[in-house]
């Protein structure tokens, strides 16, 4: 497929309200798919909403597994909108006994395909989740789709490694605060750029203490680190961009990163460095 339409759902969480957030994701979906979207991205746990002060003791009774009630309903919405949707929420994997800050991968038809679980955790998150062990890349209907979790933007390895491992889109469903606006422009930007790759990065909008907290802005990136739509601050927003996949080979062209890797000598130096402080 060439010409891929991505829908960034900005949406405004309510904190442990899943039934709300739940219908609202869906009434969002929706609305993304009469739009024309592909693909329709969520932030970063839409369905608990990000505040683990107030949600964190509730995270428990708040996860859900892959193949719990949320996600059955989303793949039906799915299915029914012929929509790959990114949900993000507190996962929870029984044989574990352990919860993970992951991102459902639905694809158009229903089907599940998989969860990424965040790798780097940030503040809190270290309290209530586990860190994720993997980088999977989900071959979609209409891409190939790699996914980061907003603190995962900020360590280059994760995007690099995406982008290796074939995805021509990583989406980057997120909690970003205002007071690192800056770190957000910085990270979307360069991720994209160094990796030559589009980035979707959707980011949740949220009051606290009657200012804004995570202040929106969702963005895509282009693979020449070029800002081509971006969302409003601090309020619900819907953004719907058509992105060309064969735009990427004509970019690699010219920007040649991931030719002139040199990943015998990075592999080599941090082995390296690990045997040293072993």
């Amino acid at each position: 497929m060439g010409k891929v339409k991505i829908g960034l759902i900005q949406m405004n969480s309510k904190i442990g309200d899943k039934k709300f957030n739940l219908d609202r994701a869906v009434a969002l979906i929706e609305d993304a798919s009469s739009k024309g979207a592909d693909i329709a991205v969520l932030p970063e746990l839409f369905i608990t909403g990000y505040d683990l002060k107030i949600i964190g003791k509730d995270l428990k009774k708040l996860s859900e597994p892959i193949d719990g009630p949320s996600i059955k309903l989303l793949s039906k919405v799915a299915k029914r909108e012929n929509i790959v949707v990114i949900a993000p929420i507190p996962e929870f994997k029984a044989q574990e006994n352990s919860i993970y800050n992951s991102a459902i991968v639905i694809n158009n038809d229903g089907e599940v395909l998989g969860s990424y679980a965040k790798i780097h955790l940030w503040g809190l998150e270290r309290k209530y989740f586990k860190h994720g062990k993997e980088c999977p890349v989900f071959k979609t209907a209409c891409c190939k789709v790699g996914v980061m979790i907003c603190y995962d933007a900020g360590f280059p390895e994760i995007a690099r490694i995406l982008t290796l491992k074939g995805a021509e889109v990583i989406v980057m469903p997120s909690a970003w605060r205002i007071q690192d606006y800056s770190l957000w422009d910085i990270n979307t930007r360069s991720r994209a750029l160094e990796n030559t790759v589009f980035l979707v990065g959707v980011n949740m909008v949220y009051e606290k203490n009657g200012e804004t907290y995570l202040f929106g802005g969702s963005r895509i990136v282009g693979p020449d680190g070029h800002v081509m739509r971006e969302a409003a601050l601090g309020r619900e927003e819907i953004v719907i961009e058509e992105i060309d996949l064969k735009s990427l080979s004509y970019i690699r062209e010219n920007y040649r990163y991931l030719r002139d890797l040199r990943m015998e000598l990075y592999v080599n130096e941090y082995l390296r460095i690990v045997k040293k402080k072993c």
